[in-house]
């Protein structure tokens, strides 16, 4: 006897209704599961807009990460709830855009890699956090301040100073190679989850110069980067005045100037007007730039991202530009499952120096200068889709 007879053709309806219900909701429920290290990937906004009713006062968040980061409060400005909701709203809109935006770039980086043919460079700067399942490259002047704060404060509470170094236990090494990961052909190493998301955020070449040129005429930089290349870039001005060649005044006002400079600029300065080192009395862009093509120097605030990172043989799954955020912030953090955090990253969020500055910049370089930037970053233009520089 079937089915349908047993239960009766009344009997029948409900079922095959409550069946239907059952499996709408399982779809339902499939189609706003989360992808495995993100939070909002399938999420539409219209969808979900109880999500946002329910954060009703992000201070409450605030609060949590105050409690967990008590060393850092000071130096943050939680951002109003209303741009954490603004930019929440227009990331869930804008979402398969921004993803599709990254999917082009890591495709972009492959085939420029393929091209190359680079092999495993000695030295790289990698540093893993198994406990989230994320490994991070810190590209020097495109945001790495926030990450490096982020992780100091998460993972070593008990850091003594805000340094890298803090963070060395879980860099990667050349010594902890392993093997090959022949499935997506990156090297995996001893001391690193294979299944971690490697990451970086990297920026426009000339940005980073200019960034760090600036940042270098700050007293504290100016003390602590004096001997790695301020003096020996900023000495050249001494050559061209003749008058100062055969005179050792100038090296000892100089160095008087940055114990003025160490001291809190306590008391009169003691140099000559005339004292070409002192026309301007910080290193210009100009003069960076020379001192990198004449010396070579290796510095991850000016080596380009892409070798810094050795991204053709560690293989990273997510590189996000600088100039993008918070955007691209937002799908990053949602990848790491850090979505919590995002008030937090925003409240040290990084900005790309304004168009004026740059054309400002520019105007003082010469031809042969624009040239070596366009060389010595050739890679980086080509794999993160910057513009040359004219």
């Amino acid at each position: 006897m079937g089915l349908r007879k047993i239960l009766g053709s009344r009997y029948w309806g409900l079922l095959i209704t409550a069946m239907l219900m059952l499996f709408g909701y399982w779809m339902i429920e499939d189609t706003n599961k989360p992808d495995q290290h993100g939070l909002t990937a399938k999420m539409d906004y219209g969808a979900n807009q109880g999500y946002f009713e329910g954060i009703n006062d992000l201070d409450d968040m605030h609060d949590e990460v105050r409690e967990d980061r008590d060393n850092i409060t000071s130096e943050i400005v939680h951002p109003p709830q209303e741009e954490i909701l603004r930019i929440d709203k227009e990331y869930f809109e804008r979402y398969k855009e921004i993803q599709e935006r990254i999917r082009i770039r890591m495709e972009k980086i492959e085939k420029v890699c393929r091209s190359l043919m680079v092999k495993h460079k000695p030295f790289f700067e990698i540093y893993q956090f198994n406990e989230i399942e994320a490994s991070w490259c810190p590209v020097f002047k495109a945001g790495s301040t926030t990450w490096k704060y982020y992780f100091l404060d998460r993972f070593k509470p008990d850091h003594r100073t805000r340094n890298l170094a803090e963070l060395g236990s879980r860099r990667l090494t050349m010594g902890s190679r392993s093997s090959i990961d022949k499935e997506r052909m990156r090297q995996l190493y001893s001391n690193e989850n294979p299944n971690n998301i490697r990451f970086t955020v990297v920026r426009h070449p000339l940005s980073r110069l200019i960034s760090h040129v600036h940042n270098a005429a700050k007293d504290r930089e100016m003390v602590a980067m004096k001997n790695q290349w301020i003096y020996r870039a900023m000495v050249v001005r001494m050559y061209q005045h003749r008058t100062w060649r055969s005179s050792r005044q100038w090296q000892t006002e100089f160095n008087k100037y940055f114990t003025w400079l160490q001291n809190g600029r306590q008391g009169p300065e003691h140099h000559s007007p005339n004292n070409p080192l002192f026309n301007p009395p910080y290193p210009t862009l100009s003069e960076l730039i020379n001192f990198i093509k004449r010396t070579r120097v290796a510095n991850g605030h000016w080596n380009p991202a892409w070798s810094w990172c050795n991204m053709c043989t560690n293989k990273f799954d997510y590189v996000i530009k600088l100039e993008e955020e918070p955007m691209e912030l937002w799908f990053l953090l949602d990848k790491l499952g850090l979505w919590k955090d995002r008030a937090l990253f925003l409240a040290r969020s990084n900005t790309s120096n304004s168009t004026a500055k740059i054309n400002s910049e520019l105007n003082l370089l010469q031809d042969h200068q624009k040239k070596w930037i366009n060389s010595y970053y050739e890679n980086d233009m080509k794999m993160f889709g910057y513009d040359r520089v004219t």
